[in-house]
């Protein structure tokens, strides 16, 4: 089936219900930190996955990135790569320096820096959390 404006069963959340979600999180705040687990909200609708390129994969993460940010923007966020932040899903390799150096440009405004040379290397990294 086609994701449609509010979804559908085993397919990516549309931007709509991930703003919707936000919005609600907002109201019933605040929070230590947030925990983002990646595999980012696309535009299903104008870019079906078997048409999406890594500039539109990154488009998605940046965007997520982006309305995380605005909607907590005093509380740590620790972001994660999921299997579909990526271009072709389930294939990040080792050695994708370019990719994972704009991936860490945009955590940058929440993780470290010994953090993001590790998002840089691999795609992982470790951060404390306060308290």
């Amino acid at each position: 089936g086609k994701a449609g404006e509010h979804g559908y069963y085993n397919c990516d959340t549309p931007m709509d219900t991930f703003a919707s979600s936000l919005r609600f999180a907002q109201s019933v705040g605040p929070y230590e930190f947030v925990l983002w687990l990646g595999d980012s909200p696309t535009k299903y609708l104008e870019h079906p996955q078997h048409n999406q390129t890594t500039a539109h994969v990154m488009e998605n993460v940046r965007r997520v990135a982006d309305s995380i940010a605005a909607a907590f923007p005093d509380t740590p966020v620790f972001p994660n790569l999921g299997n579909h932040d990526h271009n072709p899903d389930d294939a990040l390799a080792p050695n994708e320096t370019a990719y994972l150096d704009a991936v860490a440009k945009l955590w940058a405004r929440w993780l470290p820096a010994d953090a993001l040379e590790t998002v840089r290397r691999g795609g992982y990294y470790s951060a404390p959390v306060r308290g």
